[in-house]
């Protein structure tokens, strides 16, 4: 039985990764293997968890990080604590947002949905060149 969970867990994790990539080349206009490689890091860095500290990024990681959160893909939220010494700190964590990595027939549905509905319920003779005349 912990064979097939880990298994089913792999597939999961396997169909995650395929969704963050191929958001990633939607996105960014990258190369699917490229996509795939980075979809890879970035969720190796989470290692399963829905919150990431950004000091647990090395500083070329946190670069792609921003990168891709400038696409909207990821987002990060700030939380300001009081150290033992009293001081001020910041901590930041990044999370993936999944809401904007969708499968590309749901990118499509959306675009075609909001840029064609005008179109769409125009009566058919308005396309009559005989109308305009």
């Amino acid at each position: 039985m912990p064979e097939q969970l880990t298994d089913q867990t792999h597939v999961e994790a396997q169909g995650r990764r395929d969704q963050l990539a191929a958001a990633l080349a939607r996105d960014m206009d990258m190369d699917t293997t490229d996509a795939r490689e980075i979809a890879s890091f970035v969720l190796a860095a989470f290692e399963g968890q829905e919150e990431l500290d950004d000091r647990e990024l090395d500083s070329d990681l946190r670069s792609v990080f921003y990168e891709i959160e400038e696409h909207k893909l990821l987002n990060f939220r700030r939380e300001t604590y009081r150290n033992e010494d009293g001081h001020k700190r910041r901590a930041y964590y990044w999370t993936i947002r999944w809401d904007e990595v969708r499968p590309d027939e749901a990118a499509d549905e959306s675009s075609s949905e909001s840029g064609n509905s005008v179109y769409e319920e125009l009566p058919t003779d308005a396309w009559s060149r005989d109308q305009l005349a």
